[in-house]
């Protein structure tokens, strides 16, 4: 009988570890989610306030605010919440963000940009990127922990589901 109370008690104690395990990998995917969403955020800002310096150059400046207009559209058409559910909606957005980041960027590229704002916009573009590896990272250990066993019974039980990963590098990746 003793056996049987302790042998119980181990399984309930280590469950409830892997659980913790567990909860703990998630929050740290969706921390980096958040750090992703920031840093988009403060390179967006960086981009508009250059831009709007720029106002003075005429050549390109309709292409610019197109681009800018079409990026604040899509920035309006999600809000991040930490408790999201459709992750990979988020991760497509974020993606289209920062393609139209890079094509704007390159467009600045052709009008001779400061090395100051440049250089503050490649910091956060190497944030951005580094936050991302670290989602992926994070997500990695997140999905084994849930899909092998004791996990996935542990992770049915408390309803917590596998992530998504980026499935590609930031397109900022390749603007270098």
């Amino acid at each position: 009988m003793l056996g049987l109370v302790l042998g119980s008690s181990l399984i309930i104690i280590l469950s409830y570890l892997w659980y913790a395990g567990l909860v703990r990998k998630r929050q740290l995917a969706l921390e980096a989610l958040g750090t992703i969403n920031d840093k988009l955020a403060q390179r967006t800002t960086l981009v508009h306030e250059y831009a709007d310096s720029l106002k003075s150059q005429r050549e390109h400046q309709q292409e610019q605010q197109a681009l800018l207009a079409k990026l604040d559209a899509l920035q309006a058409s999600y809000q991040w919440q930490p408790d999201a559910s459709n992750i990979a909606s988020f991760l497509e957005s974020w993606l289209s963000v920062d393609i139209l980041l890079t094509e704007l960027v390159a467009s600045f590229n052709h009008l001779d940009p400061n090395d100051s704002w440049l250089e503050s916009y490649t910091e956060l573009k190497e944030n951005c990127l580094t936050a991302q590896r670290f989602y992926n990272h994070a997500v990695d250990e997140l999905n084994l922990g849930v899909t092998s066993f004791p996990g996935s019974i542990i992770a049915n039980l408390t309803h917590i589901k596998v992530m998504p990963c980026f499935q590609q590098e930031l397109a900022s990746h390749s603007e270098d």
